[in-house]
């Protein structure tokens, strides 16, 4: 801006040079303080300014000047303009979170369900502006050249810090890559990485996925009929004696209960051993109701039967059932040691214990489903067990990192349900 006072004192503003605005235009008020920078001719000085007059009239604090850093005698040529110096910088700290983004995240896998990413960012100096980078290895993503687990570029509410990343529909692009969230004053960047995975459910070998979720399972309270979202036994169907659906169960979608009376769920006449008699099968649990289980239900095949064409059934977790002897067991994303051993099993039992409260999955693989049919929830304890969302059947064995995958994929919908 121009002066319309000359002198060592304070000075009186005129009008904006052109291409500029005045300060009150820009949004100073009196007793702001400023940085201001005046030049005259070769001159030119440096201090704070306290505003005043509907901030037309500056007090000048000299800091810096051409003239031994006292105040210039100004003319009336002396322009003033609000600037930053090296000083300003000294004393400003980068960016700090206070909500610090998640370590650890897994996309979905539909190519647009948006899972968000949490950072909020403060400055007592300056307002803070998001962006983000990503990288795998040496290899460095952005907005112009995007990880392949991103269907597209994040977007970044800059008002309240949360990225939404949608994960790519497309098999062939699982994997991980580093994202790291940025928040900055325009001066000093604060950074925070997030490991980000596209994970798909294993599908090879699969000969089976109910899920309530997905299926027809009619009226709360009423049987269900679950539909098989893989489509490899669509006539499959449930027993008369199968648990009942409520519709608030598994954090409020669709699950199924144990019935009264020792029901079950009956997966009549299908080979789920694809011939080879070994598969294994994945369960996805409520949290619901687990205070209830205990470990000698598994012990005593109250989980899982194994039935033969007009023979009594055959319990498939049962260490006197030959068709199990070498079944593995893994409850959440832990392996339980000695599953199929005779008697107590001290180790079991103290693992099965420690999960009382946040059974979410339970996975057995290396067992002879035989070639008519599996029973799910057998036994008269069957109340023990509570809730459950989803029971997949392979006709292979799955490998821990397999099973794994599965916890995940669930725990990615689920969120804390699936911890």
């Amino acid at each position: 801006m121009s002066i319309s006072s000359t002198g060592t004192g304070n000075v009186t503003l005129n009008a904006a040079v052109a291409g500029y605005r005045t300060f009150a235009a820009s949004g100073i008020v009196d007793t702001d303080v400023i940085r201001y920078i005046i030049e005259d001719g070769t001159a030119w000085e440096i201090g704070t300014g306290l505003m005043s007059s509907s901030a037309t009239v500056m007090a000048r604090t000299v800091e810096e000047s051409s003239n031994s850093n006292n105040a210039l005698d100004l003319t009336s040529s002396a322009k003033v303009l609000i600037g930053i110096t090296a000083q300003d910088f000294e004393a400003n700290p980068a960016p700090r979170w206070t909500t610090t983004p998640a370590t650890s995240i897994d996309l979905a896998t539909d190519g647009s369900t948006a899972v968000t990413l949490t950072g909020v960012a403060v400055d007592e100096n300056f307002p803070v502006r998001y962006s983000w980078d990503g990288f795998s290895g040496s290899t460095i993503f952005d907005a112009s050249s995007l990880p392949p687990q991103l269907a597209s570029a994040p977007v970044i509410n800059q008002s309240t810090g949360v990225t939404s990343l949608v994960g790519s529909s497309t098999s062939s692009n699982a994997g991980t890559y580093y994202h790291r969230s940025r928040a900055t004053d325009g001066i000093n960047t604060t950074t925070q990485t997030t490991e980000v995975k596209l994970q798909f459910i294993p599908t090879s070998g699969m000969t089976g996925w109910y899920d309530a979720a997905t299926s027809t399972i009619g009226t709360s309270g009423g049987q269900p009929t679950i539909s098989d979202v893989s489509g490899n036994n669509n006539n499959v169907g449930l027993g008369a004696n199968s648990p009942v659906y409520s519709a608030t169960g598994f954090a409020s979608k669709p699950s199924l209960y144990s019935g009264t009376g020792g029901g079950y769920i009956d997966f009549d006449d299908a080979d789920y051993s694809g011939g080879s008699g070994v598969g294994s099968m994945y369960l996805i649990m409520s949290n619901e109701y687990t205070n209830d289980f205990q470990a000698g239900y598994i012990n005593n095949a109250l989980l899982w039967q194994l039935r033969n064409h007009g023979a009594s059934s055959l319990s498939a977790m049962s260490f006197s059932n030959s068709h199990t002897t070498n079944a593995v067991l893994r409850v959440n994303k832990t392996d339980v040691p000695n599953p199929t051993a005779a008697g107590s099993n001290p180790a079991y039992d103290t693992l099965i214990d420690s999960y009382t409260d946040r059974l979410h999955s339970i996975g057995i693989t290396n067992v002879d489903f035989g070639v008519s049919g599996v029973r799910v929830f057998g036994g008269s304890s069957l109340a023990a067990v509570g809730h459950f969302r989803a029971i997949l059947f392979y006709n292979r064995n799955l490998s821990n990192a397999e099973m794994d995958q599965l916890h995940n994929y669930y725990k990615n919908i689920y969120g804390t349900d699936m911890a």
